[in-house]
């Protein structure tokens, strides 16, 4: 047969495999079989390897650029990868393990806009790994999160946001997320933040702290409905050319205290249902707002 590893030799294919399913396991004969989808022709082949159990591990990593661990030769266990890579030339992998309901993201380069492998909805992830080197994000990342309903742990660290210009709706809906931190986020680019956390209703930790909101004219919505969020620090964000605050805190009803003293609203033009629905607001420092327009 032939395949991945044959009489101890690992042969990687030359097209993308997407899917790779544990469909026959036995690590006491020392032979595990794996089928695997050629996304160029749709052939389905076997792959079979004869060497050691404890050497096994490391070579599915290797072939599906992923976490793959011993205790998945319980059988039926799914991987499903695809490159997502903007050239489509293997650089960057979006692999999805069904057992842990965790996506990681690997490798060097740019990606396209969709990071989800076929045969993988947004309510399936609960986790979300982006490993390897800095990997660019396009300079769209309209609704990249959005709705991903079950996402409770994101570690972004990964991801080069240099190109960024739009966020908007970036984690809108992202119910089940608690924490999030994005505080190596280069922002210097990005022009629209709007709804950029909306319906983020279990969220009680967003760390901004090093957000570069220069270029932002648009944060309308930005915080709507983060209803868990207690405190919010944005003294480091430069609002000078923003024109829309628009319900930027509309329904973060836990929302305690809020220092805005430092925002420049001098270009600011809406201001509507900016605060509506913040019934827990015991101080608020509106000192510094210029509301000429």
């Amino acid at each position: 047969m032939s395949g991945l590893w044959r009489h101890g030799r690992y042969l990687r294919p030359a097209a993308v495999l997407l899917t790779a399913s544990l469909i026959m396991s036995d690590v006491s004969a020392g032979t595990v079989v794996y089928a695997a989808e050629n996304v160029n022709d749709e052939r389905t082949a076997e792959y079979e390897r004869d060497d050691s159990e404890e050497s096994h591990s490391e070579n599915i990593k290797s072939w599906l650029g992923t976490s793959l661990t011993m205790s998945e030769y319980g059988g039926n266990q799914e991987i499903i990868t695809k490159d997502i890579s903007k050239d489509g030339d293997g650089s960057v992998i979006s692999s999805y393990d069904r057992q842990t309901k965790t996506l990681t993201i690997s490798g060097n380069g740019e990606i396209c806009k969709y990071l989800l492998p076929d045969q993988v909805e947004k309510y399936d992830i609960e986790n979300v790994i982006v490993g390897g080197d800095k990997i660019k994000l396009p300079k769209d990342c309209e609704d990249l999160f959005s709705v991903w309903s079950n996402l409770k742990n994101a570690d972004l660290s990964g991801f080069d946001t240099s190109n960024v210009t739009t966020m908007y709706l970036m984690f809108s809906d992202c119910n089940n997320l608690e924490s999030l931190d994005l505080s190596g986020f280069d922002t210097s680019k990005v022009i629209d933040m709007s709804f950029m956390f909306n319906g983020c209703n279990k969220l009680e930790s967003l760390d901004l702290s090093g957000f570069d909101t220069s270029k932002v004219t648009d944060m309308c919505g930005m915080f709507y409905g983060c209803n868990k969020l207690e405190s919010l620090d944005l003294s480091g964000f430069d609002t000078s050319k923003v024109t829309n605050m628009g319900s930027m805190f509309r329904d973060c009803t836990s929302l305690k205290s809020l220092d805005l003293s430092s925002f420049d609203t001098s270009n600011v033009t809406g201001m509507y249902w900016m605060f509506d629905g913040c019934n827990k607001l015991e101080s608020l420092d509106l000192s510094g707002f210029d509301t000429s327009k």
